[in-house]
């Protein structure tokens, strides 16, 4: 058996030729795939910080405004007011028997001196219901009273005058407000004021239309008849 040196030696040197070209791509193979999974991983933490910042302005509640109670702040106490019975109308405040509410200073040094008010009692109260009660009765009395006083009116219908008459026809002077009134009251028993009878300028013989206001809303009419005195 013949052994050639350099056979072998040349068998060697392919030998390790081959393995440092495997081991070289290996290594570089090996760098390439950490250098991906280095990128991977920075864009893998870049989303998530993007995504939990995105979460978090989603999620951001603004604090609540604190009040001034919450910051400790006590408001000036309410100044008591004191609470009376105006026994007349006062300017700004209201009219005879309103109860109100006025600082207790104005009261002592104002109101109670001059008599426009009293502390408003229960007794005060009490006296209070009862006259209004007494006043409205009075008034729905007053307004009965006029409208029957209305359809005796109408029933009525006219109450006569008599007149001098001069050659012309025409009559001595004029017919006067009281000179109704006087007829009113002898035929009805009815008392009625001048001042409330509307009556036009009467001169001569006729009938003449009229009205008199029995009541703030209620009015009777009814006819004066001017006739020759005999």
């Amino acid at each position: 058996f013949f052994f050639d040196p350099s056979f072998f030696s040349q068998s060697t040197m392919d030998y390790y030729s081959q393995m440092n070209a495997q081991e070289t791509a290996t290594r570089t193979l090996a760098n390439r795939l950490l250098s991906a999974a280095l990128f991977l991983g920075v864009v893998g933490a870049t989303l998530c910080m993007v995504d939990s910042s995105s979460q978090a302005t989603q999620h951001f509640v603004a604090p609540p405004v604190q009040t001034q109670a919450a910051r400790g702040y006590i408001p000036h106490a309410v100044k008591p007011k004191t609470k009376i019975v105006l026994n007349r109308g006062v300017e700004g405040l209201g009219k005879q028997g309103d109860v109100v509410e006025v600082a207790p200073g104005y009261y002592r040094n104002f109101l109670y001196p001059t008599g426009q008010a009293d502390i408003a009692t229960p007794a005060k109260l009490e006296s209070i219901r009862k006259q209004q009660e007494a006043e409205e009765k009075a008034a729905e009395e007053a307004m009965a009273a006029a409208r029957k006083a209305v359809t005796s009116l109408a029933t009525i219908g006219k109450f006569v005058v008599k007149k001098e008459v001069g050659p012309d026809g025409q009559i001595f002077g004029s017919v006067s407000e009281q000179e109704v009134v006087d007829i009113i009251r002898r035929q009805m028993g009815l008392n009625v004021d001048k001042k409330d009878l509307i009556l036009p300028e009467i001169k001569e013989l006729g009938s003449f239309p009229a009205e008199i206001k029995l009541h703030p809303k209620v009015v009777g009419k009814f006819n004066v008849v001017v006739e020759k005195k005999k």
